[in-house]
Protein backbone atom coordinates (compact mmCIF):
# COMPACT_ATOMS: atom_id res chain seq x y z
CA UNK A 1 0.00 0.00 0.00
CA UNK A 2 1.35 3.06 -0.78
CA UNK A 3 2.11 5.90 2.10
CA UNK A 4 1.16 9.50 0.34
CA UNK A 5 1.28 12.33 2.64
CA UNK A 6 0.21 15.37 1.29
CA UNK A 7 2.99 18.40 0.43
CA UNK A 8 0.84 20.81 1.86
CA UNK A 9 2.56 24.14 3.31
CA UNK A 10 0.47 24.06 6.56
CA UNK A 11 3.00 21.01 7.62
CA UNK A 12 5.68 23.14 7.21
CA UNK A 13 3.85 26.28 8.85
CA UNK A 14 3.08 23.07 12.02
CA UNK A 15 6.63 22.62 12.49
CA UNK A 16 8.15 25.87 12.25
CA UNK A 17 5.18 27.16 14.97
CA UNK A 18 5.73 23.75 17.15
CA UNK A 19 9.41 25.03 16.92
CA UNK A 20 8.51 28.60 18.11
CA UNK A 21 6.42 27.17 20.72
CA UNK A 22 9.07 25.29 22.11
CA UNK A 23 11.35 28.14 22.59
CA UNK A 24 8.97 30.20 24.29
CA UNK A 25 8.66 27.66 26.74
CA UNK A 26 11.74 27.42 27.36
CA UNK A 27 11.84 30.82 27.23
CA UNK A 28 9.31 30.96 29.65
CA UNK A 29 10.92 28.55 32.04
CA UNK A 30 13.84 30.88 32.48
CA UNK A 31 12.19 34.20 33.04
CA UNK A 32 10.61 32.45 36.00
CA UNK A 33 13.64 31.35 37.44
CA UNK A 34 14.61 35.03 37.18
CA UNK A 35 11.58 36.35 38.71
CA UNK A 36 11.50 33.64 41.38
CA UNK A 37 15.35 34.74 42.02
CA UNK A 38 14.44 38.41 42.20
CA UNK A 39 11.47 37.64 44.33
CA UNK A 40 13.46 35.47 47.03
CA UNK A 41 15.39 38.76 47.14
CA UNK A 42 12.72 40.30 48.47
CA UNK A 43 12.15 42.25 44.61
CA UNK A 44 8.29 44.15 44.00
CA UNK A 45 7.00 44.39 40.74
CA UNK A 46 7.08 48.18 40.06
CA UNK A 47 5.80 49.27 36.73
CA UNK A 48 8.66 51.77 35.56
CA UNK A 49 5.91 54.40 34.85
CA UNK A 50 5.92 54.02 38.95
CA UNK A 51 9.36 55.19 39.57
CA UNK A 52 9.47 58.52 41.37
CA UNK A 53 10.35 61.32 38.86
CA UNK A 54 12.22 63.02 41.84
CA UNK A 55 14.68 60.20 41.17
CA UNK A 56 14.96 60.49 37.42
CA UNK A 57 15.15 64.38 38.29
CA UNK A 58 17.85 63.94 40.38
CA UNK A 59 19.74 61.72 37.87
CA UNK A 60 19.34 64.34 35.59
CA UNK A 61 20.47 67.16 38.09
CA UNK A 62 23.85 65.03 38.98
CA UNK A 63 24.05 65.54 34.99
CA UNK A 64 24.22 68.91 34.86
CA UNK A 65 20.65 69.30 33.66
CA UNK A 66 21.52 68.60 29.85
CA UNK A 67 23.69 65.49 29.85
CA UNK A 68 21.59 62.13 29.81
CA UNK A 69 22.73 60.16 32.72
CA UNK A 70 20.16 57.07 32.46
CA UNK A 71 19.22 56.26 35.91
CA UNK A 72 19.65 52.14 36.70
CA UNK A 73 16.29 50.59 36.23
CA UNK A 74 15.25 49.41 39.93
CA UNK A 75 15.19 45.84 40.55
CA UNK A 76 11.28 46.32 41.19
CA UNK A 77 11.14 47.51 37.28
CA UNK A 78 13.07 44.79 36.25
CA UNK A 79 10.63 42.27 37.73
CA UNK A 80 7.19 43.94 36.48
CA UNK A 81 9.13 43.57 33.35
CA UNK A 82 9.76 39.99 33.34
CA UNK A 83 6.44 39.24 34.89
CA UNK A 84 4.82 41.48 31.98
CA UNK A 85 7.26 39.46 29.13
CA UNK A 86 6.02 36.07 30.71
CA UNK A 87 2.26 37.06 30.88
CA UNK A 88 2.93 38.06 27.01
CA UNK A 89 4.73 34.85 26.37
CA UNK A 90 1.72 32.89 28.25
CA UNK A 91 -0.48 34.61 25.62
CA UNK A 92 1.67 33.66 22.44
CA UNK A 93 1.77 30.08 23.87
CA UNK A 94 -2.42 30.06 23.81
CA UNK A 95 -3.01 31.82 20.56
CA UNK A 96 -0.20 29.37 19.35
CA UNK A 97 -1.64 25.95 20.97
CA UNK A 98 -4.77 27.20 19.10
CA UNK A 99 -3.37 28.06 15.86
CA UNK A 100 -1.15 24.57 16.32
CA UNK A 101 -4.84 22.76 16.90
CA UNK A 102 -6.45 24.15 13.77
CA UNK A 103 -3.27 23.18 11.28
CA UNK A 104 -3.11 19.45 13.14
CA UNK A 105 -7.13 19.37 12.28
CA UNK A 106 -6.65 20.74 8.64
CA UNK A 107 -3.80 18.67 8.40
CA UNK A 108 -4.96 15.49 9.18
CA UNK A 109 -8.34 16.32 7.05
CA UNK A 110 -6.07 16.42 4.00
CA UNK A 111 -4.04 13.09 4.65
CA UNK A 112 -7.34 11.34 5.18
CA UNK A 113 -8.76 12.77 2.12
CA UNK A 114 -5.71 12.15 -0.04
CA UNK A 115 -5.72 8.35 1.28
CA UNK A 116 -9.50 8.06 1.17
CA UNK A 117 -9.49 5.35 -1.61
CA UNK A 118 -6.57 3.55 0.12
CA UNK A 119 -9.64 3.15 3.32
CA UNK A 120 -12.14 2.25 1.05
CA UNK A 121 -10.62 -0.79 -0.14
CA UNK A 122 -9.65 -1.94 3.10
CA UNK A 123 -13.04 -1.39 4.33
CA UNK A 124 -14.40 -3.56 0.99
CA UNK A 125 -11.53 -6.50 1.46
CA UNK A 126 -13.20 -6.28 5.58
CA UNK A 127 -16.50 -6.40 4.55
CA UNK A 128 -15.26 -9.29 1.86
CA UNK A 129 -14.08 -11.18 4.43
CA UNK A 130 -17.21 -11.52 6.87
CA UNK A 131 -19.17 -11.97 3.93
CA UNK A 132 -17.02 -15.35 3.29
CA UNK A 133 -17.55 -15.92 6.96
CA UNK A 134 -20.88 -16.00 6.54
CA UNK A 135 -20.86 -18.02 4.02
CA UNK A 136 -18.71 -20.83 5.46
CA UNK A 137 -21.33 -20.53 8.71
CA UNK A 138 -24.32 -21.08 6.23
CA UNK A 139 -22.32 -24.02 4.27
CA UNK A 140 -21.23 -25.55 7.90
CA UNK A 141 -24.85 -25.58 9.16
CA UNK A 142 -25.64 -27.25 5.78
CA UNK A 143 -23.18 -30.01 6.30
CA UNK A 144 -24.56 -30.32 10.14
CA UNK A 145 -28.29 -30.72 8.33
CA UNK A 146 -26.74 -32.93 6.06
CA UNK A 147 -25.50 -35.97 8.72
CA UNK A 148 -28.61 -35.19 11.29
CA UNK A 149 -30.56 -36.56 7.77
CA UNK A 150 -27.90 -38.78 6.95
CA UNK A 151 -28.03 -40.54 10.37
CA UNK A 152 -31.98 -40.79 10.38
CA UNK A 153 -32.69 -37.40 12.76
CA UNK A 154 -29.52 -38.32 15.36
CA UNK A 155 -27.05 -35.40 16.20
CA UNK A 156 -23.38 -36.00 15.83
CA UNK A 157 -20.89 -34.39 17.79
CA UNK A 158 -18.40 -32.60 15.63
CA UNK A 159 -14.94 -31.83 16.40
CA UNK A 160 -13.93 -28.00 16.97
CA UNK A 161 -17.33 -27.00 16.23
CA UNK A 162 -18.76 -23.75 17.45
CA UNK A 163 -22.52 -23.14 16.42
CA UNK A 164 -22.72 -19.58 18.08
CA UNK A 165 -22.28 -16.05 18.41
CA UNK A 166 -20.68 -13.16 15.56
CA UNK A 167 -17.90 -15.58 14.24
CA UNK A 168 -19.46 -18.80 14.11
CA UNK A 169 -22.95 -18.06 14.62
CA UNK A 170 -26.21 -17.72 12.10
CA UNK A 171 -26.54 -14.54 10.53
CA UNK A 172 -29.04 -12.40 13.14
CA UNK A 173 -30.47 -9.25 11.61
CA UNK A 174 -29.45 -6.40 13.12
CA UNK A 175 -26.41 -8.09 14.88
CA UNK A 176 -23.08 -5.63 14.44
CA UNK A 177 -21.81 -7.46 11.46
CA UNK A 178 -25.40 -7.52 9.05
CA UNK A 179 -26.28 -3.90 11.03
CA UNK A 180 -22.60 -3.27 9.03
CA UNK A 181 -22.58 -4.62 5.96
CA UNK A 182 -26.20 -3.08 5.14
CA UNK A 183 -24.12 0.70 6.20
CA UNK A 184 -21.98 -0.33 3.97
CA UNK A 185 -24.29 -1.41 0.79
CA UNK A 186 -26.22 1.78 2.07
CA UNK A 187 -23.26 4.13 1.60
CA UNK A 188 -22.19 2.27 -1.42
CA UNK A 189 -18.88 0.57 -0.79
CA UNK A 190 -20.28 -3.15 -1.70
CA UNK A 191 -23.27 -4.15 -3.49
CA UNK A 192 -26.70 -6.30 -2.72
CA UNK A 193 -25.23 -8.49 -5.46
CA UNK A 194 -22.00 -8.95 -2.80
CA UNK A 195 -23.66 -9.19 0.29
CA UNK A 196 -25.87 -11.40 -1.04
CA UNK A 197 -28.09 -13.77 1.56
CA UNK A 198 -24.88 -13.50 3.64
Amino acid sequence: MKNTRPTDPSINVLAILDQRLAELERRRVSITAEILRLEKGGAQSIAPDAVPKTEQRAYELLAGGGASIVPPEPIGATLHGLITERQAIDRALFLGAQRAFRLRIETTAQLVESRKHEWRELIREHAKILIELRRSNQRRQAFRQALVTDTGGLHVSLPHDRQSGLIHGPRIVSDQIYTWLEELVAGGVISRKELGDA
